[in-house]
């Protein structure tokens, strides 16, 4: 069990992750939600009855809450405070958070409030619409953020996990569409207790925090779970291959596949064995990547990262070339290959536990960790599970992956 963070489950069905210490100055205090922009939740019944939203709703909640609770606007407050503060909305979360020195427990109290009992007003809904349309005017028309999206839209047939406009927070049409009603529907159903964590860092005691944040939540109704999600087939895809051109220099391809899993397979392991297995087959001194430079396949290195939904690993490979279909013909064969021999397996986990035990008593890998047990819904301490890890395990995972089933985006130069 990782000691550095204690966990408490609140009376009202918050999850509490307190990661007491004298060593830090300030306190980082996160409160996060489980709803975020993915289209998943555009669809789903709630008292038992269906609703369609539309995309951007989570990020319009994201400004409403933080901008109109009964305290004002929290950020502003914050800022007053000389706070490092922000509110974030991903594919999977909502995150409302601050990190600063003085007045810690009248912040916390205000930031809970903000999220918890919402207060906004249909005349707030316009006043915040008005500063999300000037977001939707901002220029995302470059190639990463196109080539993102274009990959995250394709990959699922059973629903749009992004807008055609191939942004987060919808475009104007959408956002416009947004109303009152809407807004608090999504609220009501997302918003429930059970679906929240709350981080607390710093130097307090432990006891007394926990009294404390429970003070706060005797003050607020319970919000209980009312909301049912759809249930979508992750395999089909909904276009293989897609070619748009666009102002670039030189073709940038992605490739992201999928890959389905047991359902009773350990989240832990899925994700220590990956980290292994990406290290060995694309670390930038990797024989197979600087064989593709040589060749000049490739031009500078593959980028590749992992996620995973349910049951569904999606790998995804970036690279620029000239070369595509030599490129990713390399690239599936290389995928297909055991040949991670048990020394280079051992070579690649001591490298990861080094990095992990030099990234040791650093505040911000710590929070990142944070993030990754809400992911993985897991409390483990990662250098003690690496280290743990073996050969014949690894290999029986591998062999599970089989790189048949991905869809592939090509940017190709306008001229």
């Amino acid at each position: 069990m990782n000691d550095k963070y204690k966990i408490h489950v609140l009376s009202n069905g918050v999850k509490l992750y307190l990661y007491p210490s004298d060593k830090l100055k300030r306190f980082y205090v996160k409160y996060v939600i489980n709803y975020g922009s993915d289209g998943k939740w555009f669809n789903f019944k709630y008292n038992n009855k269906k609703y369609t939203v539309e995309p951007g709703v989570a990020h319009f909640l994201e400004h409403l809450l933080g901008e109109h609770s009964k305290n004002g606007n929290i950020y502003t407050n914050f800022s007053k405070r000389n706070y490092g503060r922000n509110g974030v909305t991903t594919y999977n979360k909502t995150f409302y958070y601050f990190e600063g020195i003085r007045n810690i427990k009248k912040s916390i109290k205000e930031l809970i409030e903000a999220v918890d009992i919402p207060l906004f007003t249909k005349e707030d809904v316009e006043n915040s619409r008005k500063a999300i349309l000037e977001e939707c005017k901002i220029d995302k028309n470059d190639y990463f953020y196109t080539m993102c999206g274009l990959l995250d839209r394709n990959i699922y047939n059973s629903y749009e996990k992004i807008h055609k406009s191939l942004s987060v927070i919808g475009n104007p049409e959408t956002t416009n569409k947004i109303d009152y009603d809407m807004l608090k529907l999504c609220y009501d159903a997302f918003y429930y207790d059970e679906n929240k964590y709350l981080l607390i860092a710093g130097n307090f005691d432990e006891n007394k925090m926990i009294k404390f944040v429970e003070s706060i939540y005797e003050n607020i109704p319970k919000h209980e779970k009312k909301v049912k999600e759809i249930s979508y087939d992750l395999l089909p895809v909904r276009k293989r291959k897609e070619v748009i051109k666009m102002n670039i220099t030189n073709p940038y391809v992605g490739l992201t596949f999928k890959e389905e899993l047991p359902l009773n397979y350990d989240k832990t392991l899925i994700q220590a064995y990956l980290m292994i297995y990406l290290y060995a087959k694309f670390s930038f001194s990797n024989k197979f990547i600087n064989k593709l430079l040589d060749k000049k396949i490739i031009e500078k290195k593959i980028s590749d990262e992992c996620s995973r939904n349910e049951n569904i690993l999606l790998f995804t490979f970036k690279a620029y070339t000239k070369h595509k279909d030599k490129y990713i013909k390399e690239l599936i064969k290389e995928l297909k290959k055991n040949d991670i021999t048990k020394k280079k397996f051992d070579l690649f986990k001591k490298a990861i536990i080094s990095d992990i035990a030099f990234g040791r008593d650093n505040l911000y890998n710590d929070f990142k960790e944070f993030q990754d047990i809400i992911d993985y819904d897991y409390l483990v301490d990662e250098l003690i599970f690496i280290k743990n890890l073996n050969y014949k395990d690894f290999i029986k995972f591998t062999r599970v992956l089989k790189f048949n089933n991905y869809i592939e985006v090509v940017i190709e130069p306008n001229n």
